[in-house]
């Protein structure tokens, strides 16, 4: 996932704590969330419910990835917890240039 967002002219950090990672996005709160729905503390639905009681959705988006097949239901209620667009692994170069695109248009000018 670096790898994919190393060529555009970004912050952005990666945490494998799944704790230490709410923290700082509560601290932090970046313009896009990026959210892994399997994680080892917590999953997406739980992460969410607590940024929501955060009111993180006034500063940030967030964007679910999975690799699960999900049912029309399924990501209706993602939807409606907070995740504002869904995307499949594996993750590709479009999936990342498209969402640049659609949250920071003024980065791809530096994209390779």
């Amino acid at each position: 996932f670096e790898k994919l967002l190393r060529p555009f002219n970004l912050n952005f950090e990666f945490y494998s704590c799944t704790r230490q990672g709410l923290d700082r996005v509560l601290e932090q709160r970046p313009n896009l969330l990026i959210l892994d729905y399997w994680m080892p503390d917590m999953n997406g639905r739980e992460i969410i419910v607590t940024l929501s009681e955060h009111y993180i959705f006034q500063t940030t988006s967030i964007v679910l990835c999975t690799s699960h097949n999900l049912e029309p239901m399924e990501k209706m209620e993602f939807m409606t917890l907070g995740f504002e667009k869904i995307l499949s692994k594996p993750i590709s170069k479009k999936d990342i240039h498209d969402l640049i695109e659609e949250y920071f248009p003024n980065k791809l000018l530096k994209s390779a």
